[in-house]
């Protein structure tokens, strides 16, 4: 347990301390490059298919793990110490909590002074739908989203299957568990929802992110409802997480959207527009609708906490079933 316990420190620490390296080489970024070039090629030879999506995830994701596994095995095969550290450091390569927290409070300051058009640039580059012409308002309701949807994806789903790595093999399974759950969800972005969600090539990719993010995306609602307790919102945040589970295409953002809005007493959802056309999702929540510049900070808290309660959380259950 004290194994795991340094593993998950150590990430944390490195988080904190250096988030996300931008640069080509920084593991996440480098995957993005291979997966765009990779995804180009198949889809060039085997051309827009299921299988083709099918290939090319099989030809990326068990190589990718398993290279991640043999090197913290081999630093312990060869040397016999430093495969904590070394795991540490391919689990906080998997994890964007402070980017995505920055990249939150990043809206704040274009809000305040009225310049919508930089604030709209850099939600842009959050999401996958048209922001041209939206309002503060809204700005504001999707980058609250965005926090809470990628918090899963980023985070607490790399946490989840590191800590279950673990378990099944030790500092080794940590590393590829972080490895699988960041590459799986690279695949859905850069193949899946990048390109249209429906797109063939990208299904399979978009069907194993989904399955991988399942149970994370519940038990951080869990957290965020946790969370929400010094709010004297627990109760409301999780039973607006079960009330609005199946109201979005993808149930794991509709858990983890809900939590969010009952915690932070707003109103989120609502229809939005992509490149293919308008979609009408439903409003989650029956709160506050006129969002404030405010609620972004508020909702970067409830992030931040959250994460720290779900691995407690994990942390928890680890020691039961380990006992």
């Amino acid at each position: 347990m004290n194994q795991l316990l340094i593993i998950l420190g150590g990430t944390l620490i490195l988080e904190l301390i250096l988030g996300d390296l931008q640069n080509p080489w920084y593991p996440v970024e480098f995957l993005k490059n291979i997966a765009d070039r990779a995804g180009l090629k198949i889809r060039d030879y085997f051309g827009n298919s299921v299988t083709a999506g099918i290939i090319g995830w099989l030809l990326i994701v068990p190589v990718t793990v398993f290279s991640a596994w043999l090197l913290v095995k081999g630093v312990h095969w060869c040397f016999g110490v430093g495969e904590l550290w070394l795991a540490s450091l391919l689990v906080w390569s998997s994890i964007s909590m402070r980017r995505l927290l920055q990249q939150t409070l990043s809206l704040i300051a274009p809000l305040r002074r009225g310049n919508l058009s930089v604030a709209r640039r850099s939600l842009d580059e959050m999401t996958n739908f048209t922001t041209d012409k939206i309002i503060s308002k809204d700005i504001i309701r999707y980058g609250i989203e965005n926090i809470g949807v990628k918090l899963v994806g980023t985070v607490t789903s790399v946490f989840f299957w590191a800590i279950l790595g673990w378990i099944i093999h030790g500092a080794a399974g940590a590393a590829a568990g972080a490895v699988f759950s960041r590459v799986v969800q690279v695949l859905e972005a850069q193949w899946g929802s990048r390109h249209g969600q429906y797109q063939k090539f990208g299904r399979f990719a978009v069907a194993v992110n989904h399955l991988t993010d399942w149970i994370p995306a519940r038990l951080t609602a869990f957290a965020v409802a946790i969370a929400a307790l010094p709010l004297g919102r627990c109760r409301i945040a999780f039973s607006m997480a079960w009330r609005h589970r199946r109201d979005f295409l993808s149930s794991n953002s509709s858990w983890i959207k809900a939590a969010f809005a009952g915690a932070l007493s707003l109103t989120l959802g609502g229809p939005r527009e992509y490149a293919s056309g308008i979609k009408n999702y439903p409003y989650l929540g029956h709160s506050r609708a006129e969002l404030k510049i405010a609620d972004l900070k508020r909702a970067v808290r409830l992030a931040f906490f959250s994460v720290i309660i779900f691995l407690a959380f994990m942390i928890l259950i680890t020691v039961i079933f380990m006992t």
